[in-house]
């Protein structure tokens, strides 16, 4: 695998074998990060700087091995197309990733003028030529609009056109794992799976391998059809960019639950009725005034949560007329993930936000979590068993084990949210709970 200090990549095959990686460096200031580099098996073919960052960058090759790259200019340039020879702005629009792809005669590019229609821009011998507008078609699930552009725009064998929005194909679960921002190619998908780019084979013969053995966001995917390899690559929110060719594959570790051991509390958030198979020794209704309760009925805590989760100022005012209302009752205030990088609020139990997001790799999540269960002194988890926030991660599966482990150790218990009438959580998720009721047994 190579690492680059780099932004936005992609990564296409070439003619006669191999492939090339395209990315995007700079220096300081984000508005500098206007260099697109193109490299072949670790070496630099040429380097390119535009007017601004090229954002949703994406790349294709000629026969002759010729690179296009096309992407959006960050300070409304529209769309760039980025070659060896240099910059240049082929439309004052540009909504959305654009795509490109050889024809077999001459570059394709494809661009939106808005989130439902699109134009296709074909360079001849005597200029640019222009299709379109085109609708953007309805899908199953779909209507008609995206924000998202395409994640591919021709067929693993490059010889027919073939769009496919990233809209549609944002989220496919293959054998239980669930890959977001997903790219396809010869029986292979790569996409976000966690915090990595996580590959699987598209029959569900295997279970996921690793295409990238690191944090990953916006992976790509491409197959050389010559050599019978495909190539990913991905980048970071840390500005580092990542590449990989496979296979073979790096199969990915089976999660492991850690036994608790320990006498802690187990529960939901819930909202209406609780689900009759779900493993629990409490219960957090929703409601306007809310009290984490043991099943025989006893209060645990007194809830509280800011209307404004970064504001540890509200929470702790919050703190203090809760327990002047109720002096006897223990406070549980919940402290949100961007109040954990403020400050550590005062109520005297603190409901640690632990949801992964989709920037954070395994790694990251457990240690800020682990941080934080130790700056708060006596906590409990908020769990994250729901999936309808996209910017914390889909993978429900990679969760658990990370929450034993941490709970064996540390924090008085988990309330995972949630369960009962809100849609996506446990009620929406068969594949996890066993995972949890095996947790579940192990606390004495």
């Amino acid at each position: 695998m190579i690492s680059r200090l780099a932004y936005w990549c992609d990564v296409c095959p070439l003619p006669r074998g191999g492939f090339a990686w395209v990315y995007v460096i700079g220096t300081g200031h984000p508005n500098t990060w206007n260099q697109v580099v193109c490299e072949v098996n670790g070496i630099v073919q040429w380097q390119t700087q535009c007017s601004s960052t090229p954002r949703y960058l994406r790349c294709a090759a000629d026969y002759d091995g010729n690179i296009t790259a096309v992407g959006q200019g960050q300070n409304g340039e529209g769309l760039l197309v980025i070659r060896k020879s240099g910059c240049y702005n082929w439309t004052s629009y540009c909504f959305g990733p654009p795509a490109v792809r050889w024809n077999g005669a001459a570059f394709d590019i494809f661009v939106q003028t808005d989130n439902s229609h699109y134009v296709k821009v074909t360079e001849t011998p005597h200029g640019l030529n222009y299709a379109g507008p085109f609708s953007i078609p309805t899908w199953p699930g779909g209507n008609g609009t995206t924000p998202n552009g395409w994640t591919q725009v021709t067929s693993p064998d490059g010889e027919r056109e073939e769009l496919r929005w990233s809209d549609e194909y944002y989220s496919r679960t293959i054998n239980g794992d669930t890959f977001l921002l997903t790219t396809e190619y010869n029986g292979i998908i790569v996409g976000q799976l966690g915090g990595i780019a996580g590959g699987a084979y598209t029959d569900g013969s295997s279970n996921a391998f690793n295409a990238l053995d690191a944090p990953a966001m916006n992976p790509r995917l491409a197959y050389d059809k010559i050599n019978n390899k495909w190539a990913c690559c991905s980048w970071t929110i840390n500005n580092l960019a990542y590449y990989n060719e496979f296979p073979p594959f790096q199969s990915l570790p089976q999660p492991v639950l850690t036994p608790i051991n320990r006498p802690i509390y187990f529960g939901f958030y819930t909202f209406g009725n609780p689900s009759s198979d779900r493993p629990s020794n409490c219960n957090l209704e929703v409601s306007s005034r809310m009290y984490l309760k043991d099943n025989k009925g006893n209060i645990v805590l007194r809830y509280i949560a800011a209307s404004d989760d970064s504001n540890l100022d509200e929470l702790n005012k919050l703190t203090l007329q809760a327990q002047k209302e109720e002096p006897n009752i223990p406070v549980g205030g919940y402290w949100t993930y961007n109040a954990q990088k403020i400050g550590v609020p005062i109520c005297p139990i603190k409901i640690v936000e632990a949801y992964q997001k989709t920037w954070e790799s395994q790694i990251d999540f457990e240690n800020r979590i682990r941080s934080n269960s130790v700056k708060a002194g006596k906590s409990i988890l908020a769990g994250q068993v729901y999936t309808s926030n996209d910017s914390n991660t889909k993978d429900l599966k990679s969760l658990p084990p990370i929450y034993s482990k941490i709970l064996s150790e540390m924090n008085g218990g988990i309330i995972l949210f949630s369960d009962g009438s809100r849609p996506t959580g446990w009620q929406d998720h068969p594949e996890i709970h066993q995972m949890y009721h095996d947790m579940f047994n192990t606390i004495p």
